[in-house]
């Protein structure tokens, strides 16, 4: 779970999705 509570959080968030789409842990489309 990540949490944006704040404009500053969102780069931090972004970066850790990211890394979860680039080892394959979370889908890159989730629409796909």
């Amino acid at each position: 779970w990540f949490g944006v509570t704040y404009k500053e959080d969102k780069p931090i968030v972004q970066k850790s999705i990211s890394d979860l789409v680039e080892n394959g842990t979370y889908p890159a489309n989730l629409w796909a």
